[in-house]
């Protein structure tokens, strides 16, 4: 019977999102044990809410050799059952451990990344165990009314689109232009578009829209993008983590990739789609074309 868990984590948002089945598995096999996690300190937030969490412990990216060693120190005040490692295969063999997972390198390019995070609990569960998809938390409608109440106040209510145009560097990214194009596109659909992301991710749409629009792009925490994609009905969005939080909260969602490796990094889940440009490159998808696909993608019955 194990009691104490710890799991060292990713730190980018879709890789941490990732990870989820991991700790949804560990649940499975040890219902009764506390899950602590070391991770980032702004990507933690992806598992606060989460049952069986016990305490995060934040990991400085550029800490000091001073500062690192008074981390493990810390750590080792608490004796653990099992030590999963995803990240550093180094962390567990400093720490105090009945059992020690670590990370293991993936079998290929097209090996999804849920998957290669997986093979590490490969002794814990039979050839035939079907990987459970991503999945994240929120609290309560109490909590979730703190937490994002007066930022939605004026968004009505109904279906909600979510549009997520930011990337973590420029060659990811869809041009400005084709989402603003697909915006007015879409015009009509949903009762609300919220766009999010970082500061400089915005959209101006010039053109007066029956829908009305909401631009929350630097506006919110991760803790309270949750609580805001967990509400939507779709996602649209480039190869980034927000794409990812959505799946996790089974929002249907459509990622455009342009360079990158779709078979390795879409979200892991059956509401999941995605739309590679020509060649590769998004500056030669067109917003008609993306706006055919999501369409489509609204008349599968599975899809709210």
């Amino acid at each position: 019977m194990y009691d104490r868990i710890l799991v060292v984590t990713l730190s980018n948002i879709g890789d941490v999102v990732m990870t989820t089945p991991v700790f949804e598995t560990l649940h499975q096999v040890y219902p009764k044990a506390l899950i602590d996690v070391v991770g980032d300190e702004r990507s933690s937030a992806l598992f606060v809410g989460m049952p069986f969490l016990g305490e995060i412990y934040h990991r400085k990216k550029k800490a000091s050799f001073s500062e690192k060693i008074r981390f493990v120190l810390y750590l080792r005040q608490r004796k653990y059952d099992l030590i999963v490692d995803l990240r550093t295969n180094i962390i567990p063999f400093l720490l105090r451990g009945e059992k020690r997972l670590l990370k293991r390198a993936r079998t290929g390019l097209s090996q999804h990344s849920v998957e290669e995070h997986m093979s590490t609990l490969s002794s814990l569960r039979s050839k035939d165990y079907k990987i459970p998809e991503c999945k994240l938390y929120i609290g309560s409608e109490q909590e979730q009314e703190q937490e994002v109440g007066a930022l939605l106040s004026s968004v009505p209510k109904g279906r909600w689109l979510a549009v997520a145009p930011g990337a973590n560097w420029p060659g990811k990214k869809w041009p400005a232009s084709r989402y603003q194009d697909l915006i007015l596109q879409l015009d009509g659909i949903f009762d609300a578009i919220l766009i999010l992301g970082v500061e400089g991710d915005s959209l101006q749409v010039l053109e007066t829209s029956r829908t009305p629009l909401f631009n929350f792009t630097g506006q919110t925490n991760l803790k309270e993008v949750k609580v805001i994609l967990s509400q939507c009905s779709f996602f649209i969005g480039n190869d980034s983590g927000l794409g990812h939080v959505a799946s996790g909260f089974g929002v249907p969602t459509l990622t455009l990739f342009g360079p990158g490796n779709p078979d390795r990094y879409k979200p892991w889940s059956g509401g999941s789609f995605t739309l590679i440009a020509p060649e590769q490159d998004l500056g030669k998808l067109s917003a008609s074309l993306v706006k055919d696909e999501v369409l489509r993608l609204l008349k599968e019955e599975r899809l709210k």
